[in-house]
């Protein structure tokens, strides 16, 4: 019998840990599954495609990123070899979705990612591109508990995650430690301290730099190795020699030979600021050694304080300096933490378990994926003879059934087709893949591999041309999720086939495009949503209630926010600025909750940037506007920052200071300021809502294309005061 063909991938330019994870996976489950591996010939990728090639497996190296290109070579790569099962491997929430796409453009009937960090993602963009990713993620596999968490925290759908613990093989120690001891130079008095990862933020050897004094200040032998390379080494090393412990540390490189370090060592510290569950650690327990360690996410999940180590707060050097000198003071100690350290290492974190979890969760999506295919190809049966003889029909009684079945859902189903494939389009295509009653059929977009990869979520038809796509199938309703300077075109063909549409704002560049086309909205009576999602926070429903009591007086909202990547989004004449593009949602949910706007005035200033060159739209604005309630606000912008460092709306009224932002909630009555997060996706929400409206349900859609028209014209407003003041000065 055939084995499924998996492909274990990473486009991460550094792999280590995952990569390690990646072939662990390969040793286990290469008898079960034709394996191959895909990843960058670059840093420790080398190594990896070098021992998956002496387990006998098919490799192929990623030499280029972020290629157009490149990704074709990889999804016709995919198409060739053909892949049942993609298993991406990510160390961060930004790496892996080029290659994503690229499987679900080959056709890959399934795709699995592994997350090894926790949820990390600031960004507000990276956020919403991290979410439309997902739409094309059959499971979401976090490597602990606390991971999983984390994700569940920012709202990712606990029904695509599923917890599997990294896993580790023993290691095999060498038997010879004098040997290794000599090769590294140690003195027969050194007491060995090992700390193995990049230098980098996260693994923060300075304050493990920093703890150094005060354990030579007990323990004078207390040598120190540290095996990696990171972009941080430099200043390291600097940090190391300004606290003149030099003689003290020595800076090991990128190893190959952990085993032998762990041989020499008497502990394992790891002063990371944060983790997904850390395969030094693992290892440092399978060998026998106890650990020190900070307190975060995975890492505690692996080494229990008191049991197998010492956990120490983020950052606290003193404590970690304690922790240290309290495994060198007493053998006895140390002998007790490593031995139970092994057995928990042996019994809960072994490779073989990490390997069957992982192919059950396989199995499981093959077999679905089989009967996909199965039902499809009975579909296809029963289309064919429907026309022949009754009898037929009824001889092909699985057919038949199939055929009942689809009659139902005919019925039942809104058939929706999409216009635009980008990040926002797969936020909204995620949340209606789990809506029984809708059925995705087509997607269009220019860009054929990103149409390609939408569509083979769902296996619907991929289009580049949406009119041609409009004219060949026959839908319900109409997603259009296109850039700013795009929108008209799409909302007009969709009226002229009288066809319910629900579009992502800002509605256009201008204002005249969107004022045409709410006219013939009204005029047909057509069902329409637009995406100013915040009014479908629960959070939103809150501040209502509280608004009620106490109507707010002042509102300040915020779009304090980094430049976003696209080239589009710098061009006045393609995006029409931040407050059209971004701060749009601000404005919005401030019209919502305080009711209409008689007066706006605004002003902006552009400044040059050599890393935007082409940018012509204000960086910084501010907006002052009068509310119909008597209430007066102030709406900040920027896009010259490198982080979101504040997007929300505070309001303030008799007693009552409100902090909303699209995450989590303040409100302060004078007892303190208690924070809640946001509870459910408004993206699912106002999904629901339109697809509901469509199929004649009570129309609940709380922005319909006139209702966002008012926030648009509001925003142009500002924009064109911002400009109308520049000109003048």
């Amino acid at each position: 019998m055939k084995r499924p063909a998996i492909c274990l991938l990473t486009d991460s330019l550094e792999p280590s840990g995952l990569g390690q994870q990646m072939l662990l996976l390969a040793r286990h489950l290469r008898y079960r599954y034709a394996l191959s591996v895909v990843c960058p010939a670059t840093g420790s990728g080398v190594q990896v495609l070098e021992q998956s090639r002496a387990l006998g497996l098919t490799t192929l190296p990623l030499t280029v990123r972020q290629s157009g290109c490149a990704w074709q070579q990889l999804s016709d790569w995919l198409r060739n070899e053909q892949i049942a099962l993609v298993h991406v491997h990510a160390g961060v929430g930004w790496e892996g979705h080029e290659v994503i796409t690229a499987a679900r453009a080959a056709g890959v009937p399934a795709v699995v990612r592994t997350e090894h960090l926790p949820y990390l993602l600031t960004d507000f963009a990276q956020r919403g591109r991290y979410r439309g990713l997902l739409s094309q993620v059959d499971r979401l596999i976090c490597v602990s508990d606390e991971a999983y968490a984390s994700y569940c925290a920012a709202a990712i759908p606990a029904a695509q995650l599923v917890t599997v613990r990294n896993g580790i093989d023993p290691p095999q120690l060498p038997t010879d430690v004098a040997s290794v001891r000599a090769t590294l130079g140690l003195t027969p008095q050194a007491r060995v301290v090992l700390t193995i990862g990049r230098f980098s933020v996260q693994k923060d050897h300075a304050t493990l730099a920093a703890a150094i004094p005060a354990v030579l200040a007990q323990v004078a032998d207390a040598h120190f190795l540290w095996a990696g390379s990171g972009p941080l080494e430099a200043e390291v090393r600097a940090l190391v020699n300004d606290l003149g412990v030099a003689d003290q540390v020595q800076f090991l490189g990128q190893r190959s030979d952990i085993p032998a370090l762990l041989a020499v060592a008497e502990l394992l510290v790891l002063p990371s600021r944060f983790e997904g569950l850390p395969l030094v650690v693992l290892e440092a327990m399978a060998a026998g050694l106890p650990v020190v360690a900070t307190n975060v996410s995975g890492t505690a999940e692996a080494v229990v304080d008191g049991v197998t180590g010492r956990l120490v707060p983020v950052g606290a050097i003193q404590a970690l300096a304690h922790g240290i000198n309290e495994v060198l003071a007493d053998e006895n100690l140390a002998s007790r933490w490593g031995a139970a350290g092994l057995q928990r290492a042996t019994e809960v974190f072994s490779g073989a378990r990490m390997a069957d979890e992982t192919a059950a969760l396989y199995e499981q999506l093959l077999k679905r994926s089989a009967a996909d295919a199965t039902d499809t190809l009975l579909a296809e049966t029963v289309t064919t003879i429907r026309g022949t003889d009754a009898t037929t029909a009824v001889e092909t009684g699985r057919a038949a059934r199939i055929w009942e079945q689809t009659k139902e859902c005919k019925v039942k189903q809104v058939r929706v087709g999409f216009i635009g494939a980008g990040g926002i389009a797969g936020r909204h295509l995620g949340n209606l893949l789990d809506f029984a009653d809708v059925q995705v059929v087509a997607l269009a977009d220019p860009d054929l591999v990103r149409a390609q990869a939408s569509a083979g979520r769902c296996g619907a038809k991929a289009y580049t041309d949406y009119t041609v796509m409009l004219d060949n199938e026959q839908l319900d309703a109409l997603y259009i999720c296109v850039p700013p300077f795009a929108h008209g075109a799409p909302e007009l063909a969709a009226l002229e086939r009288k066809l319910p549409f629900f579009v992502e704002k800002p509605l256009s560049v201008d204002l005249p495009v969107a004022e045409e086309i709410a006219s013939s909205v009204v005029e047909q009576g057509l069902t329409t949503g637009v995406g100013y999602h915040w009014r479908y926070l629960d959070t939103v429903a809150e501040v209502k209630e509280h608004l009620a009591a106490s109507p707010a007086r002042l509102a300040l909202g915020y779009w304090l926010d980094s430049t976003p990547p696209p080239a589009w989004w710098g061009r006045q004449d393609q995006s029409g600025g931040q407050m059209v593009e971004q701060t749009t949602h601000i404005f919005d949910v401030a019209r919502y909750l305080l009711g209409p706007v008689i007066d706006i005035d605004a002003l902006g200033a552009q400044h040059q940037r050599a890393e935007y060159p082409n940018l012509d739209v204000d960086d910084v604005s501010v907006a002052l506007v009068r509310f119909a309630s008597g209430a007066i606000g102030s709406f900040a912008s920027t896009c010259v920052l490198k982080w979101p460092h504040r997007i929300g709306l505070h309001l303030f009224g008799d007693g009552l200071a409100i902090e909303l932002s699209e995450f989590d909630l303040m409100v302060d009555v004078g007892r303190g300021r208690p924070v809640r997060e946001a509870v459910g996706d408004p993206f699912v929400r106002e999904d629901r809502d339109f697809i509901d409206a469509v199929r004649g349900g009570e129309n609940k859609i709380r922005t319909p294309y006139a209702e966002a028209l008012e926030t648009h014209r509001l925003v142009i407003a500002a924009r064109d005061a911002a400009e109308r003041r520049a000109a003048k000065a």
